[in-house]
């Protein structure tokens, strides 16, 4: 956009506050007051003085809101100098003195007992000092000459002064103890006005500190020189000496002990309180039954206080030697260690003896990060002993499963059970030569099931030999092998190294004894009958079945009841219904015998047209399962594909008649009226042998049907906007809209789509090109994407994804562009401004970048579309890689819940073999992948006019950032030095 051209109409008031270091531009639109260009706003600046302090995004900021701007009056801050900042008074950082809760009423008595503080302003001054000195003679033998000298030197003055007597502070300090810091005024910081001008920052003012008894000054640091009590006020400090006894109580390096650090003070400080050592020790975790008594420690203090001798690391301990025990349980599997610490002046453990008597075991397996760590943190606490610490263990060798049966049949319920064994003992003639009776009788069956001859009854699962275990020196351990599975089969079962199948169809019955599992299959099935209706109700058929070993069979009133009981009321076959009967009270099967058949109706169908398409509502409003209205997504357009089954028209003639079924149900006769069906545009008809028509779409496309005639359009038209009227456009050709597509609703199609004014913030998608002939006005939500060309008059604020050339008549404002061949903005409005544009074969501009530095990212010369396939692929390598962790982690979880031998274990295992497979093929598509998107396509980046700064290009991950303007160049990527370069 160049300086002359108009940005907007109205009126531009320009304010700057009192300080002058804030500007303000106000603006009222209105097309009578006057036209703004970015000239005549910076003229507006000039005029002012205002320049460095301008902020030129704010600027941007503020033309763009005044541009949009219809009514009202909007404001914006555009330029900004520095204010001064305050300057800070000094001050005294006082350290806050140590007061132990047992030295309080000590220090109190002190501080009540002492007089008034004096405290003193010190002041230096430069003063004049006269010195004789005596100079040697010229000779030895010669009295030398006396001679006055003068000198300067910076004496401390101590004037003492008047305090109020407020202590605010006190407590016991040493010698050199930091007291306080003096902390200087700080000077404030100039400003700076919009045109440049110094504003004076306001002066710092400073602390006046008095000093009393035993207090020195040390540059701006406030120290003690001498032990004993200070006490403060607000501005003064002072220290009565004096020296209390110090007594501390404290646990050895290795906490084994505890011992006792004691100073002695002054002849007149209180005695410390021996009775609270004790106590205190047992706070610090120690037990009175290895301390000193009290007495001891009295004494020991009191000694101290005599002499005047300091006591250090006085071990109030009775004397104990430290121990290291390891202990290997009978079974080698775990090796467990003790520690005792040594006390007083006994002998103290160290970490070296531990260690060597550790390593002389040579245990396998130890965690020796673990171990080092505890034995650290047991050597540094508090705790005395460490006892039966697990140093290793091995891995307990597993009995394996034991073999077992699993039956593979459903058992029957407790109550049909009974009713069965009661029917067998009634009939046990009918049993048949059944052997294990006497072992095995009816009576003691514990549960019953059905079986068909040949099926698995039950499967043998073999023991299996447990997992080998290790000790805790390395060696293995064998596993123990499962108890065999216990069972026992009687008739008509045969049994395999895997599994128990029957011989026959019938019963099984079973019972447990001692653990051990007893099977029997016998003969035994009532007889049954069964009607089967076909699915149109038109056929009744009768199937029955005899009666196997003690089983009832099957006579004429349960058979007649089933045929009640299904319905069948019409061309019931009563010769048909006899003879089955008959066969059945043989004992003979019968199977699907047709006992009944309906008759079906005879249609005329005229030549009515039978259609093979669901035609479009014609809805204008869509009702989802929610409930909500969709105003958006209409039933308006009925889509078909080439060479699709359109309708066909059956010129058979025949006299209805009404039919019925088994049931009784009428089924009447279809009577139609005759109807003409035409083929039209991209529609085929062809004629059966028997004289049936049929109509075939010859194109894919729109179909209509209107005056008995289908065609197909294969461009659906849009007279107007795409918008409420029309909803969301989804067709498999092309799509023509005459007017535009407004915010919100997308058109999606199979061929191109054409647009003859604008595109809103909108979504279009064709397999084809997208020609908008006006221009598209995205406002940051419009998507454009083509699988081949897009072209447009002007583009601002869209994402444009083409599989060609993208071409813009006018220019394209802070777009985000991926085009696999070139860009072109080829009129002499063709300017490129802000956004982000990746071109494979690189862009053609007329201006690239703005005056205003807009930020305007361009990668050329590499094919993005592989790069966007690497993406994904990348991305999904990720997924995989936390699906393995997860993997990982649920396998150890089972480990240490179940010792792995799961079958969910082997699950994860085979989960995790098979994602780590996939991520192995993904990584060889993802090496392919770089190697094609690294390969340099020959592409150039041309700007016709002015490239500005702002402007970044970048190539196979190499940048060339614009810092000035410049006019008419062209840049290509040097394949051999692998920078951008200028095309001389």
């Amino acid at each position: 956009m160049g300086n002359s051209e108009v940005l907007f109409k109205g009126t531009i008031i320009l304010e700057i506050d009192d300080s002058e270091t804030e500007a303000k531009l106000t603006f009222r639109p209105g097309e009578e007051h006057g036209e703004w260009t970015r000239e005549g706003l910076f003229h507006l600046f000039e005029e002012k003085h205002i320049k460095e302090a301008l902020d030129p995004g704010a600027l941007e900021k503020a033309i763009d809101k005044f541009s949009r701007l219809k009514e009202g009056e909007l404001s914006f801050v555009v330029a900004k100098g520095k204010k001064p900042t305050a300057a800070e008074p000094g001050k005294i950082i006082w350290e806050k003195f140590e007061m132990p809760e047992d030295k309080k009423a000590e220090a109190e008595r002190i501080i009540t007992e002492a007089p008034s503080p004096e405290v003193y302003e010190v002041r230096e001054r430069r003063v004049k000092v006269e010195r004789v000195e005596k100079k040697k003679g010229i000779l030895p033998f010669l009295h030398g000459k006396e001679e006055k000298t003068v000198h300067w030197e910076t004496k401390e003055e101590r004037r003492r002064v008047g305090i109020e007597e407020k202590v605010e502070d006190f407590g016991f300090v040493s010698e050199g103890m930091l007291l306080g810091t003096v902390q200087p005024g700080k000077q404030g910081a100039e400003g700076r006005t919009l045109t440049g001008k110094s504003i004076k920052a306001p002066e710092a003012s400073e602390i006046k500190v008095l000093l009393g008894n035993g207090v020195k000054m040390s540059g701006k640091e406030i120290r003690a020189e001498i032990p004993g009590l200070a006490r403060r006020g607000s501005n003064w400090v002072d220290i009565i000496a004096y020296l209390s006894h110090k007594l501390k109580i404290k646990s050895s390096g290795d906490n084994s002990e505890c011992l006792m650090d004691f100073s002695p003070g002054f002849a007149d400080s209180t005695m410390p309180d021996v009775s609270s050592v004790l106590p205190e020790c047992e706070k610090l975790g120690f037990k009175r039954d290895i301390l000193k008594s009290e007495e001891e420690i009295r004494e020991v203090v009191a000694e101290s206080i005599a002499n005047g001798e300091s006591l250090k690391d006085y071990s109030l301990c009775r004397t104990e030697d430290g121990k290291i025990i390891i202990n290997v349980t009978p079974d080698k599997l775990k090796a467990e260690l003790t520690l005792i610490k040594g006390r007083g002046q006994g002998k103290k453990l160290s970490l070296k003896a531990i260690s060597e008597k550790i390593n002389s075991y040579k245990f396998k397996g130890m965690d020796i990060a673990r171990v080092k760590k505890d034995l650290l943190d047991f050597y540094n606490g508090k705790e005395k002993k460490l006892k039966n610490y697990v140093l290793v263990e091995g891995t307990k060798p597993e009995k394996g499963e034991d073999g077992e049966i699993r039956c593979e049949f459903n058992f029957i319920s407790e109550e049909n059970a009974a009713k069965l064994k009661k029917q067998a003992e009634e009939r046990l003639a009918r049993l048949g030569d059944i052997e294990s009776l006497k072992e095995f009788p009816i009576s003691s069956v514990e549960k019953i099931g059905f079986v068909e001859k040949g099926a698995k009854v039950a499967s043998i699962v073999p023991p299996t030999g447990g997992r080998p275990g290790k000790d805790v020196f390395g060696n293995t351990i064998p596993g123990e092998k499962g108890k065999e599975a216990a069972y026992k089969i009687f008739e008509n079962l045969q049994a395999s190294a895997a599994q128990i199948t029957s011989k026959i169809d019938g019963l099984i019955e079973s019972r447990e004894i001692n653990g051990v599992l007893e099977l029997r299959a016998r003969l035994h099935k009532n007889g049954n009958a069964r009607i089967s209706l076909s699915d149109d109700a038109m056929k009744a058929f009768l199937t029955i079945e005899p009666p196997l070993g003690p089983g009832a069979p099957v006579n004429f009133e349960a058979v007649k009841k089933i045929v009640d009981e299904e319905g069948i009321k019409k061309g019931l076959n009563e010769e048909a219904l006899k003879k089955a009967i008959e066969k059945a009270e043989k004992g003979e099967a019968v199977e699907n015998m047709l006992i009944a058949q309906g008759k079906r109706p005879v249609n005329d169908t005229g030549k009515k047209p039978k259609f093979h398409v669901q035609f479009a509502s014609g809805k204008r409003v869509l009702i989802r399962e929610s409930g909500r209205a969709d105003y958006k997504n209409k039933d308006l357009i009925t889509t078909v594909t080439k060479d699709q089954l359109l309708a066909e028209v059956d010129k058979s003639e025949i006299i209805a008649e009404d039919g019925w079924d088994v049931m009784g149900n009428v089924l009447p006769a279809v009577k139609q009226a005759e109807t003409v069906l035409e083929a039209g545009k991209n529609v085929r008809k062809e004629e059966g042998s028997d004289g049936t028509l049929k109509f075939f779409a010859e194109r894919g496309g729109e179909l209509i049907y209107e005056r008995n005639t289908l065609e197909v359009l294969e461009v659906h038209t849009i007279d107007g906007d795409v918008g409420v009227e029309t909803g969301n456009i989804n067709f498999a050709g092309s799509v023509v809209v005459k007017g535009s597509v407004q915010d919100g609703y997308r058109v999606i199609a199979g061929g191109d789509i054409v647009v003859g004014e604008n595109v809103q913030a909108a979504l279009l998608s064709a397999e084809g090109s997208i020609i908008v002939k006006n221009g598209v006005k995205g406002a940051g939500k419009a998507i454009l994407r083509a699988k081949k060309d897009i072209e447009a008059g002007f583009i601002e604020q869209a994402t444009v994804l083409a599989a060609g050339d993208v071409k813009v008549s006018g220019s394209c404002l802070r777009c985000r562009i991926k085009s696999n061949s070139k860009v072109t903005l080829d009129t002499d409005k063709g300017s490129l401004i802000g956004g982000e544009v990746r071109a494979k074969n690189g862009i053609g501009v007329t201006n690239l970048g703005s005056e205003s530095w807009a930020k305007t990212t361009v990668s050329f010369g590499q094919d993005y579309l592989v790069g966007d396939r690497l993406q994904l692929e990348e991305k999904e390598i990720e997924k995989l890689k936390i699906l393995i962790t997860k993997l990982d982690a649920a396998m150890k979880k089972i480990e240490r819940a179940n010792k792995g031998n799961t079958e969910d274990l082997e699950r994860l295992r085979k989960e995790k073999v098979r994602a780590l497979k996939v991520m192995e093929n993904r990584s060889h598509r993802v090496f392919t992948l770089k190697e094609r998107y690294e390969e340099h396509i020959p592409s150039e980046i041309t700007v016709r006019e002015s490239v500005y700064p702002g402007v970044v290009l970048e190539s196979h991950g190499r940048f060339y950032e614009f810092k000035k303007p410049k006019k008419g160049v062209t840049f290509f990527f040097n394949e051999k030095l692998g920078s951008i370069e200028e095309k001389k």
